[in-house]
């Protein structure tokens, strides 16, 4: 590398005629199971004009003579940038003719864009920019004109001298083709078509071939914020990776970390900070995260503490502690066990260590043994025959009944009960569920959890068991709009509208009688105007909800909206149960809930 000018001394000026960089990039667009899809339209991110349409093999091709461009077009002759030069830190060029767009660019050795300023239309004549005060080290700076690229490389040496370095002239400037590392790797290919995953591919050049772009549908296992949002991938995952940070690693009281997840070393607990104690509930939901996250150190002090603590002689669990571990509630409440019991079949199928399936056939045994089923149908607690729908987990009881040992065909009978029991406790007014099908118990805390409970039974029998499980919810009870009479269609859409009704600017009401007339609860219930909690569960219903609301916005959109927009909650009363739907919600949503073992169906 040679220095050849001196910038802050003098005003350096070269003139050059650059042609922009050659695009050639061509590949397929099919589905993960490799059919070729038709009309999906694929663009560059930098450009949207250019852009191609897949053909009936799924080809595209954009280069600069055939791209479809209606600001501009690529061969369009190029702008002659001359007189380039820099004066401290004014950057000169002289432009001959007027110039409809303009880019100014700098970036470090590394790649890293370090501005970019993009100048409106542009009238002949000289140009001047301001550059901001560089650290010491290598540039490189593109001036594009339309099509028209001068890039310059720089040293940035310290007392404010710029030195500009070329090893293969003698000039004071080099004017070249603008670079991969410059340009193509700060774009992206768009792939877009109605029904689909947007995809979002990066480039590392301009010039590609046999690029092979996947993109799915919903029928292939495509999640709701891709499919009703447009979410990507990146844009998911740094929702989930921001959740688990507040939940289990960042400070927010405590200085070892969150007041949700305690961690002492070798075993783990979920507090339920309001009334400080730890709820077989909330150790089943953390562990139920943990291995869906594939975060096996917590599932396995979350599960460590439970045994030690909460573990009965019967094989149940005691259903509340101190966070010290004296028991509290002397009994179980089954939906504890329930999924203890998911959780440990997920952890053996993810796994692989028999440890878990020793400890799931041992629960499933003493779960038959206490009677917890009562004519196939979850018991609220011991001895109490009353029925919580929101114990009801049908998607559960069908992968018990196939890895559950001596009770596979218990478990297959309890998950057609489960089902034919949920359909009849629908208010099919209001889409709320009851407490029990002969009570008025109203919609409360437990009952936001059952939109969560028959879509994922849906979601996983449509996709690994032909949807069987739709018979069983039977047709809808009640008033059908259009010709689908599925109960879960119908079901979603009047759920939904439900609470597109009783919407305000702040949110809806979380508590409410199940005809939809009365609320229940004071301010202290909806203090941020959307329990993040309900919303979090009202976003399932999102998945098959086909109804728009009166403003014309489809019900999946706003309700998917709601989930993707609300804060995760930290406050003392709703960090607990709410911070915990939110979680499992938010898992669902972004593609990050998992049927471990499924390969095997």
């Amino acid at each position: 590398m040679r220095l050849t000018a001196l910038f802050t001394a003098a005003l350096l000026t070269s003139t050059a005629l650059v042609q922009a960089a050659p695009i050639n990039l061509s590949g397929t667009v099919k589905s993960s199971k490799g059919a070729s899809i038709s009309q999906a339209v694929v663009s560059l991110l930098s450009d949207s004009t250019m852009k191609d349409t897949t053909d009936e093999n799924g080809a595209f091709t954009l280069n600069n003579a055939t791209a479809i461009s209606t600001s501009h077009t690529f061969r369009a002759q190029a702008q002659r940038i001359g007189n380039v030069a820099i004066q401290g830190n004014q950057l000169h060029f002289f432009i001959p003719a007027q110039a409809q767009r303009g880019t100014i660019s700098l970036f470090s050795s590394n790649g890293e864009r370090v501005v970019e300023s993009s100048p409106a239309a542009m009238q002949p004549g000289t140009q001047t920019f301001t550059l901001p005060a560089l650290a010491p080290g290598l540039y490189v700076l593109n001036i594009t004109i339309d099509q028209t690229t001068a890039s310059r490389k720089l040293i940035a040496a310290a007392g404010n001298k710029i030195f500009v370095s070329d090893s293969k002239t003698q000039t004071s400037g080099s004017i070249n083709y603008r670079s991969v590392a410059d340009a193509a790797a700060q774009d992206t290919l768009v792939v877009t078509k109605d029904g689909y995953n947007t995809v979002k591919y990066p480039l590392s050049s301009y010039e590609l071939q046999n690029i092979a772009i996947v993109m799915d549908t919903a029928s292939e296992g495509d999640y709701l914020f891709a499919r009703v949002l447009g979410k990507t991938k990146a844009e998911c995952d740094a929702k989930i990776e921001n959740m688990i940070n507040i939940y289990f690693k960042n400070s927010i009281n405590k200085p070892n970390g969150s007041k949700l997840y305690n961690d002492n070393g070798t075993e783990a607990y979920i507090e339920d900070v309001e009334y400080d104690d730890v709820r077989s509930e909330g150790q089943s939901y953390g562990m139920m995260i943990a291995v869906q996250l594939d975060m096996q150190d917590v599932f396995d002090k979350i599960w460590a503490w439970t045994k030690r603590h909460m573990k009965r002689s019967d094989g149940m669990f005691n259903w509340q502690c101190t966070p010290s571990g004296t028991v509290k509630g002397q009994d179980y409440a089954p939906d504890g066990e329930e999924w203890f019991l998911m959780c440990l079949h997920f952890a053996h199928q993810r796994w692989k260590d028999d440890k878990y399936k020793t400890d799931a056939d041992a629960l499933s045994n003493a779960m038959f043994a206490n009677g917890v089923f009562h004519n196939n149908l979850p018991n609220f607690v011991r001895n109490n025959t009353t029925v919580d729908p929101s114990y009801i987990l049908p998607a559960f009881y069908t992968l018990f009944a196939k890895w559950s040992g001596n009770h596979n065909g218990d478990w297959a009978n309890i998950a057609k009960a489960g089902r034919r029991h949920l359909a009849i406790c629908v208010n099919t007014s209001t889409g709320l569920m009851v407490g029990s099908p002969t009570t008025n118990i109203p919609f409360d805390w437990d009952a936001w959890r059952t939109a969560q409970n028959i879509v994922q039974d849906i979601w996983m029998s449509d996709l690994y068991f032909n949807g069987a499980a739709r018979a069983e919810y039977g047709d809808w009870r009640g008033s059908i709009t259009g010709s689908d009479k599925s109960f879960i269609t119908n079901w979603c859409n009047t759920f939904l509208g439900f609470w597109e009704k009783k919407r305000d600017s702040k949110g809806y009401w979380p508590l409410w009688s199940l005809d939809g007339q009365t609320k229940f609860g004071d301010a202290n219930q909806n203090k941020t105007g959307l329990r993040p909690g309900l919303a979090a569960m009202n976003a399932y219903a999102a998945n098959y909800a086909t109804a728009k609301a009166p403003d014309g916005t489809l019900l999946s959109v706003k309700f998917a909206q709601d989930l993707w927009d609300i804060e995760p909650p930290t406050d003392n009363q709703y960090i607990y149960y709410d911070g915990l739907l939110y979680m499992l919600g938010m898992l669902h949503a972004t593609g990050n809930w998992k049927i471990f073992g499924s390969d095997s169906f």
